[in-house]
């Protein structure tokens, strides 16, 4: 996971790249000693309020989930209670 970047909160860096070859990529992982546990199967619709984005999940098998997403400024305290 890597070392939160504040106490306040659970942030912590993100990374996020673009995978244009998903089987190489498994390869990948796969020689790496990762071992497939699970294949997962969602519909993600994605709403944008205040600097906010918002995911609503619908995960086959498990249910739905919310997920919010906020850049928080350095001050915390005045970011928290937006989100």
């Amino acid at each position: 996971k890597g070392p939160k970047l504040a106490q306040q909160t659970k942030s912590r860096r993100e990374l996020t790249i673009r995978i244009d070859a998903p089987t190489q990529m498994r390869d990948v992982l796969s020689l790496l000693g990762f071992v497939l546990s699970a294949k997962v199967r969602k519909k993600r619709t994605k709403y944008s309020y205040q600097g906010m984005v918002i995911a609503l999940d619908e995960v086959e098998g498990l249910g739905t989930f919310l997920e919010v997403e906020a850049q928080a400024e350095a001050n915390w305290e005045n970011e928290k209670d937006r989100v």
